[in-house]
This record gives C-alpha cells, structure tokens and sequence, in this order.
C-alpha cells in the first residue's frame, strides 16, 4: 500500500469520478483506476462499486477502509505542517464543517482573522446540517465543524449560547405578550426546521409535557420564515438563525428558556494539525463561553 493509492481513493470518493480524479492529481485515468485495482488486490476487498444509475459507490468495506485512508492522509499532512515551522502554522490546509447559522454569524470573523494571520492555510468550508457536519467529522472527511452538542467519541470545545426563540407573524394574537409560554402554543400550528434544531423543540414540549402540533417541517430557513409570513404556522428557532428586521416577523421569549451551545468539534485535539489547533485557538480567543 502507498500513500499516493490512498490520495487517489480518497479523491476519487469526494470526486465521484476516476476523470476528476486525475484532473486533480494529473495522473490519466488509467493510472487512477490502476491505484484503485493495485489497493484492491493488496488488501483483498472490492472498495467501490460501480453502478450505471448511481456511479461510483463505496462498498461496506469500502465505508470503513475510507475513514483510515483519509486518517492517513491527514496524518502526512500533519507531518508536512509540524516539520513546516515548529513556532507557526505556514503551510497546510483546513477544511471546516459548518451549519448556516454558524456560517452566517461566526464564519467570517473566524477566517478573516484567521487567513490575516495565517495566509499560506487554504481553507475549505463545507456547509450541511447539524448531522451532515458530525458525520464529516466522525468520518475525518473535514478537520473541525461547528456542532451545538457533544458526540460520542468526538470532543466538543463551547464558544456561544443562542437562545431559542418563538417567531410569529406581525399580526399574530401572541404578540400580545412579551413572555410566549410553551403551554401558549400547544395547539399552535407548528413549522420545524429539518436542519437539526428540531430537537430542541421536541424537548422543550416533552418537558413540559406537551406534545407539539407540527404542521410542516422544512429544510431551508427562508421558506419557514416566509410561511411564518402567511399565517401557516409559527416556528421556534435558535435566535442567530433568524435574519434581524425580517418584514412580516415578530420574535418573542419563550418560557422556560432553553439554549442552545454552538462550538466546535474534532476528533481530538491532541492529535490535530497544527492549523485545527491554530483554529481552535482564535475560535477560544474570538468567543469563548467564560
């Protein structure tokens, strides 16, 4: 096994193609599919699976053979930067994993400080949902993400609290009320994000004993706002998750409150590269929970 077969299995996962592949890494397509054959055989196991209506597939074995192979490739690229300069980070990359709120709010200041001073890092940002971002992370597919809790095997570094919030129409009869109790909407038609913050919901009304009257539930937070708009339901969402002065909206306190904690996640901070740690660092500095 060589660490160039590993590079072309990996890159021909994330491409989903032996022809981007070797775009990417200037081989033909003939010696990208020989390092796939030439790991095959060395190992004994098929590791992906051609499929005229789907393209290329990882096969079972070829879902936990990935997670190694990428293992690997990060820890030469951790050698790469560790010998680069022991008293700085000057050279590398990093691929971050974020959700949209994150992205929105935390994102920009994080990278813009970060790239000032460390410019020769090439950052790339993957963005998906709360469990698309734990799952690229558990699988090494990105260095870091931003998750709003703690998972198994993977340790979590707080940074902010947001607080969930009820967002009503403008002329919804709850406005009425400064404080918006969670009993207020156990018969309120309820419009949930798909994106992961759901849970917090789900648990705000198990708590109080209540079961939710979900009307809708939707992936992309514009369209839930715009329902809001129309009297389609309300929504109980993280606050930074809502885009401040939305015409035809209205944010309202619910009680109890809840937060939730958004920080980053790898998995583990003794083993990361000195670009991850670099990141942690100005992540702790920029707005970390005291």
């Amino acid at each position: 096994m060589t660490i160039t077969q590993f590079e072309v299995f990996v890159t021909v996962v994330e491409t989903g193609s032996f022809t981007k592949t070797g775009e990417k890494l200037n081989m033909t397509q003939s010696a990208v599919s020989h390092a796939i054959k030439g790991l095959e055989d060395e190992i004994g196991v098929t590791l992906l699976i051609r499929s005229r209506r789907h393209g290329l597939l990882l096969s079972d074995i070829g879902k936990r053979i990935i997670v190694h192979a990428r293992e690997i490739l990060n820890r030469i690229r951790h050698i790469k930067q560790e010998t680069a300069t022991t008293t700085a980070v000057n050279s590398g990359s990093l691929k971050i994993g974020s959700f949209s709120s994150a992205s929105l709010h935390l994102l920009p200041k994080m990278i813009s400080v970060f790239h000032a001073q460390y410019p020769n890092v090439d950052i790339t940002l993957f963005d998906g949902t709360y469990q698309e971002v734990s799952e690229w992370v558990s699988s090494r597919a990105v260095d870091i993400g931003f998750a709003t809790m703690r998972q198994p095997e993977l340790e979590f570094m707080p940074l902010v609290e947001d607080k969930m919030v009820v967002v009503l129409s403008d002329n919804h009869p709850l406005l009425s009320k400064d404080v918006i109790q969670v009993t207020d909407l156990a018969n309120e038609p309820l419009i949930l994000t798909k994106a992961g913050s759901e849970a917090f919901v789900w648990k705000m009304f198990k708590d109080a004993n209540l079961h939710p009257n979900v009307r809708f539930q939707v992936q992309d937070g514009g369209t839930i706002i715009n329902m809001v708009k129309e009297n389609l339901g309300v929504t109980i969402a993280p606050e930074l998750a809502i885009p401040k002065k939305q015409a035809g909206i209205e944010m309202r306190t619910v009680n109890p409150l809840m937060w939730r904690q958004i920080g980053l996640t790898c998995p583990s901070i003794e083993d990361a590269s000195p670009a991850v740690r670099a990141f942690i660092d100005l992540a702790y500095q920029l707005f970390h929970l005291e």
